[in-house]
């Protein structure tokens, strides 16, 4: 009866030791597909890191590519702003040229009218000049300034302060149309007439 169960009791133990290592066989050929799978995936990661790498490789060139053009569009903005500052010069330079020579005609024209050299007919032809191009002209004068300006050219003489109105109007006229063949007419007239003015104030002293 012991002989029988213990050959009963090893006969269970032999079965479970079979199964256990039935048990762990398999579980040792799970976990090698699962070591193979997981191998595949850190492959599969390597080969998704090497594109990132490779990406960020691109990006970085692009960036620096930027980075050139960028470069180059500070240089041409400095170029830009030189040949600003450069126009800028000339243009005052040349605001200051026009200014000198209206000065001097302004003078000159004062000084002969004082003088007396004109006549009646030098100022009568001046005048009909003056009408033409008057009639062409609207801005920056106001309509006022204009019509004023059309009757104090109709006058055979001028007061001091008319001419000097004259001269005034004259230019603010020039100013806008200093680029209009004839503008500089109507202030070369007003400094005449000016002039023509101070010396008749000159003799009634």
């Amino acid at each position: 009866m012991q002989t029988e169960t213990l050959v009963s009791l090893i006969s269970i133990i032999a079965t479970i030791i079979g199964s256990t290592a039935s048990i762990a066989y398999w579980l040792g050929k799970k976990f090698s597909e699962i070591d193979k799978k997981f191998s595949e995936i850190d492959k599969k990661f390597n080969e998704i890191d090497k594109r990132f790498d490779e990406i960020d490789r691109k990006f970085n060139e692009i960036n620096k590519k930027f980075s050139e053009i960028d470069e180059k569009f500070t240089k041409i903005d400095k170029e830009f702003n030189k040949v600003h500052e450069e126009i800028k010069t000339i243009d005052r330079k040349v605001e200051s040229i026009t200014k000198a020579t209206q000065d001097q005609l302004e003078f000159f024209s004062e000084f002969l009218g004082f003088r007396g050299i004109f006549t009646d007919k030098d100022i009568a032809f001046v005048k009909s000049e003056l009408q033409r191009l008057s009639a062409r002209a609207t801005n920056p004068l106001t309509k006022e300034e204009l019509k004023r300006i059309r009757e104090l050219i109709k006058k055979d003489e001028l007061t001091f302060e008319e001419a000097d109105e004259l001269r005034e109007l004259a230019r603010k006229f020039v100013s806008k149309y200093w680029h209009i063949p004839g503008a500089y007419k109507l202030l070369i007239y007003a400094s005449i007439m000016r002039g023509i003015a101070m010396r008749k104030l000159e003799t009634t002293k």
